[in-house]
């Protein structure tokens, strides 16, 4: 976040803030707000191990604000990409309740990230 940001939520007060789309649609409720200075080059050594600018994660790293934000956050609703893949974004219930009824004694799971 921007120091603005930060300054708006620390001389606020609140002990919540609501977290907003780019069209300005209410998400999420972010409750108990911590702030953090966001080390981006601790950050950036420790997960790729090499400082460089030119690497794209890396110039997305450096282009975010001076301080991150933390807290627990309340969905408003569940968040929609409407890519086609949304039907196999599950909650951990519903994950669950997928498993019991095939009734299976297995599970194997596989998740990519990046």
């Amino acid at each position: 976040i921007t120091a603005y940001t930060k300054d708006a939520i620390e001389m606020s007060g609140k002990k919540a803030v609501t977290l907003m789309s780019k069209h300005g649609k209410p998400l999420a409720i972010l409750r108990n707000p911590e702030i953090y200075v966001n080390r981006k080059e601790e950050i950036v050594a420790r997960i790729f191990g090499v400082i460089d600018r030119g690497h794209p994660y890396i110039k997305h790293i450096y282009t975010g604000g001076d301080w991150l934000l933390g807290g627990e956050i309340e969905l408003l609703e569940r968040i929609r990409y409407n890519d086609g893949l949304d039907k196999f974004r599950l909650t951990a219930p519903e994950t669950m309740k997928a498993i019991e009824a095939k009734n299976a004694d297995a599970v194997f799971a596989f998740q990519t990230r990046n």
